[in-house]
């Protein structure tokens, strides 16, 4: 084996986990142990779950084991018990098959743009298609402004067009930052 290669990965194995220890470090910063009522340190030092009776090296250890799977469904049940048959505790395999949101589940869509002359209004017919919709499912839109949102850098010259529709990804339009005529014959939603 080449050393130049072995010392490459070698690096990139190390930095990885120095960024690793960073976010681990500021995590446990931010978190209080004091209010978890599951959380027990023993006397040598390990640190037990009570509701799923596990023992933990450290407190990132216990901390990845909260929002795992084991933890989670243990708490669903101690939930139903207190709350009585009236709860329901949703199983893992669904009944329905297009409940799933795989990433197949993006609708299809087709934008056209166009400009109308009279007027002088620039036009944007976004047309979408749902192959696996309920017959009583209505698809819905909100426009939001880059502000209300967490993913892209915020800028005052775009707005988002969100749809979304039961059993499908919501997704997005990057759209121009104007005024929506909403009287005029070109704005429309047919579903």
């Amino acid at each position: 084996p080449d050393p130049t290669i072995l010392n490459n990965s070698y690096k990139n194995n190390s930095e990885k986990y120095k960024v690793k220890e960073k976010f681990m470090h500021a995590a446990l910063e931010n978190l209080d142990f004091t209010n978890d009522p599951y959380y027990v340190r023993g006397y040598d030092n390990n640190i037990k779950c009570k509701l799923c009776l596990t023992t933990h090296r450290s407190d990132s250890g216990y901390l990845a084991h909260t929002q795992g799977k084991r933890h989670l469904t243990n708490i669903a049940k101690r939930k139903s018990t207190h709350l009585g048959n009236n709860y329901i505790i949703f199983n893992e395999k669904k009944s329905d098959p297009y409940a799933e949101k795989t990433d197949n589940n993006y609708p299809g869509f087709t934008i056209l743009k166009s400009f109308d002359h009279t007027n002088e209004n620039k036009i944007l017919l976004i047309e979408l298609t749902f192959n696996n919709i309920d017959k009583n499912a209505v698809p819905d839109y909100k426009i939001i402004s880059t502000f209300e949102q967490k993913i892209e850098e915020k800028d005052n010259n775009y707005k988002f067009l969100l749809v979304g529709c039961p059993r499908y990804k919501t997704i997005a339009f990057k759209i121009p930052n104007m005024r929506i005529n909403s009287k005029s014959n070109y704005c429309f939603c047919y579903w």
